[in-house]
């Protein structure tokens, strides 16, 4: 490869889906992170020399047009597939835009809102009546050219509902966090009809924001003299982006936190997907990553489910179909309340279920939270709150987890079942056992696993060989 000099670091231009691709390599180690600046590749670069020296690749690809155009996003996506599977970095970039570029930035963000770690916005162009079109302090309007790249007038633009302004809620709803650098004398995209509307709607949130107004500042020079209260603000806010060594992706869907973990290899489009507490016991699911599965879940209204935690996954499996190529099916990995969740999931979209591994399952809600058997956790407040159902009415409940079982085995789901034998907290002769008695009377497959003296804890088993070669025998 033809290198050239950027700045005293070495930089690879390239094509990629036809456009032009600019690839800046730090001269230290690579710490993983990407920056990604979205228009005007070469202005004003001291934020990006602080970075690339810091260990980030810098990347950029060409616009259609500085105004944006659907394609535009796309291209941005595909470039930070492009690094990922070519140079070992995250699967999300820290984005940079300027004037313009804040204005792809935003839709970018907007679109593949995963995809981002955080941004610097910086004289954002945010309301296009103010610019390009001219409605406002902006005497010098751009419109001919905009309308000749959008093929929008001006007459379109004041009943648009795409501007960038449009798409501030989507980014707070997935929680990427901004810094923000305007000129109080800017007349090219003046801030109180462009930025303003950022801070003001980031500024009623929690999520990490800082604003920086230089006074007597026009719309240049863009950034700061010294970039440090930037690239400080970059490096305390790149987004967690790593679960036990792998990509982490953290978004929301419909209004629920998901996190979605990518494998390192390559993926053999199998979903393993978490019903519940995401991040305890995660032997089994590592590896599954391994051989290539991605990792999903997305939070329950309560551990104890009401309806509505079903069709969440249900979203969730569409959208990883969707957007990370895997089938439309998972294989469900249950533990404890996780186990009733994965049951009920399966019991009304069997459809999205490629087999399941229930581990001291909670199946007889008498038994747990109700406690009237052998267990010793007494959940019941917690589960009337949440549920709104007491014990009297548990005792006529016909919708237990142990009532969904014959669905499952209607639709012929194979189940792995791990148990301690010796768990007082979702005893397994008042839980499991129910799982065992019915399967065990079909030919579907299915394999249980007690374990002697084992307790509730811990979950799975310390090798997961037997889980996951049942698992990949059964998707």
């Amino acid at each position: 490869m033809d290198y050239i000099d950027w700045s005293g670091f070495k930089m690879l231009e390239t094509e990629l889906n036809g456009r032009l691709v600019k690839i800046v390599f730090p001269n230290c180690k690579p710490n993983g992170k990407l920056v990604m600046k979205t228009e005007y590749f070469e202005d004003f670069p001291n934020t990006q020399i602080a970075l690339v020296e810091m260990g980030y690749h810098l990347i950029y690809i060409a616009n259609k047009t500085r105004w944006f155009v659907p394609e535009d996003a796309d291209a941005k996506k595909a470039l930070i597939d492009y690094m990922a599977e070519n140079y070992n970095t995250e699967r999300r970039a820290a984005l940079i835009g300027m004037s313009c570029g804040g204005l792809h930035a935003i839709y970018f963000a907007s679109a593949y809102p995963e995809y981002v770690a955080c941004m610097h916005l910086d004289a954002p162009v945010v309301n296009l009546l103010s610019c390009p079109g001219g409605v406002g302090k902006r005497n010098d309007g751009m419109m001919s050219e905009f309308t000749s790249h959008t093929g929008m007038t001006l007459s379109n633009l004041m009943t648009y509902r795409n501007h960038p302004y449009d798409h501030i809620p989507r980014i707070i709803e997935n929680k990427i966090p901004v810094i923000l650098v305007a000129g109080d004398s800017d007349m090219s995209v003046p801030f109180d009809e462009n930025g303003i509307y950022l801070k003001e709607a980031y500024e009623k949130t929690e999520i990490p924001f800082k604003f920086i107004m230089k006074p007597g500042c026009g719309h240049h020079p863009h950034g700061l003299e010294d970039p440090k209260e930037i690239v400080d603000f970059i490096e305390e806010n790149y987004l967690e982006s790593k679960w036990n060594g792998y990509p982490l992706v953290k978004i929301q869907l419909n209004g629920r936190n998901v996190q979605i973990v990518l494998p390192n290899c390559a993926p053999n489009g199998k979903l393993a997907l978490k019903t519940e507490y995401f991040g305890a016991f995660p032997n089994t699911q590592i590896a599954l990553l391994e051989k290539g599965y991605h990792l999903a879940y997305i939070e329950n209204q309560t551990r104890w489910f009401v309806p509505g935690d079903d069709d969440a996954k249900a979203d969730l499996v569409e959208y990883m179909a969707e957007n990370y190529g895997t089938q439309k099916k998972a294989a469900l990995i249950g533990m404890s309340c996780g186990g009733l969740q994965a049951i009920y999931f399966a019991a009304k979209y069997p459809q999205y279920v490629a087999c399941i591994h229930l581990d001291a399952p909670v199946v007889n809600l008498l038994s747990c939270p109700a406690c009237l058997g052998k267990s010793t956790i007494d959940a019941m407040d917690e589960f009337t709150e949440f549920t709104g159902m007491t014990l009297n009415d548990l005792t006529v409940y016909r919708n237990h987890p142990l009532d969904n079982i014959p669905k499952l085995i209607e639709k012929k789901i194979p189940v792995i079942l791990i148990a301690g034998d010796s768990d007082d907290v979702v005893p397994y002769d008042e839980n499991g056992i129910f799982v065992k008695e019915a399967y065990e009377k079909t030919d579907i497959p299915f394999k249980v696993i007690v374990k002697p003296g084992c307790n509730h804890h811990p979950h799975g088993l310390q090798d997961p060989t037997e889980i996951v070669e049942f698992i990949e025998s059964n998707y």
